[in-house]
């Protein structure tokens, strides 16, 4: 069976500093499809000191959103992060229940926060937050525009044909499928936090026998690699989004997170050793 889909139009950038636009233009385009964020005044810029940054930042975040309306695909989005607290926590509002007995302010956020919280229990919704939030917002907005969604369809080849990438073959629910595109094919498939092999070779002195890892199961990296077997160049492979975590699940995996944003904490090892930078 052969599948031809559309990637919508494309837009091209000539000058570097063209790309700035981008992420305003995106922002815009997704609340045009019914996406709703919040500013996170206080999350500073991660280098608020560098040219053009800002103390009070400028990120923002989805608001706190009810999976339900998803109907049977919310059993199949990944868990956020904010889930381990047990808790309906927006990314602004993580310091403060850190430091609730410290301030005013900080208390009277995290009451927002249990409010948040009982208030959806009680309404009996499955209230989604961050980048949960995010996914099931788009994946709401593609839905409503009848467009394909298919699960068990893992990518086995990419098709090339006068060296262009014009398709990709794969298996739908276990059976042979190629589907071609009319203008290009995105990939979006991750990295490869649970391949040990890639580990091994691309992770330098890190950790790299894939057990220790919080990403997303599908996180495997053949994607990459069939990329990268047809030519297509990397960078920043020995990079990640490290996070200290216990390796027992007596304390959630949230448990240093949130200590590490205590005011002057450092972590050392069961040798008194400093081993991560808070």
């Amino acid at each position: 069976e052969t599948v031809v889909g559309d990637v919508g139009p494309c837009s091209s950038f000539e000058r570097r500093d063209a790309f700035l636009t981008a992420g305003p233009q995106m922002v815009t385009f997704l609340q045009r499809c019914g996406l709703r964020f919040t500013y996170c005044r206080g999350y500073s810029d991660y280098y608020s000191s560098a040219k053009g940054g800002v103390d009070p930042g400028r990120g923002i975040e989805p608001v706190p959103w009810d999976g339900h309306a998803l109907g049977p695909y919310l059993e199949r989005l990944q868990p956020g992060l904010a889930q381990s607290l047990g808790l309906a926590v927006m990314t602004n509002e993580a310091r403060s229940l850190s430091n609730y007995n410290r301030s005013i302010g900080a208390f009277t956020v995290a009451g927002r926060v249990v409010m948040r919280t009982y208030a959806a229990k009680l309404r009996r919704q499955s209230l989604l937050r961050n980048g949960a939030s995010l996914i099931g917002q788009m994946l709401k907005a593609a839905i409503d525009r009848d467009v394909p969604v298919w699960t068990e369809a893992p990518v086995e080849e990419l098709i090339v044909e006068d060296g262009l990438v014009v398709g990709v073959r794969s298996l739908r629910s276990g059976a042979p499928i190629t589907i071609r595109a009319r203008q290009g094919v995105l990939l979006a498939s991750g990295g490869f936090a649970h391949n040990r092999d890639m580990r091994q070779r691309y992770g330098g002195e890190q950790p790299n026998k894939a057990r220790w890892s919080i990403s997303n199961p599908g996180d495997t990296g053949e994607v990459l690699e069939e990329a990268m077997r047809i030519g297509a160049k990397t960078d920043l492979m020995d990079e990640a989004w490290w996070l200290p975590s216990p390796r027992t699940g007596r304390f959630g995996q949230s448990t240093l997170d949130q200590a590490r944003q205590r005011p002057r904490t450092i972590y050392v090892d069961a040798d008194g050793r400093r081993f991560v930078n808070e």
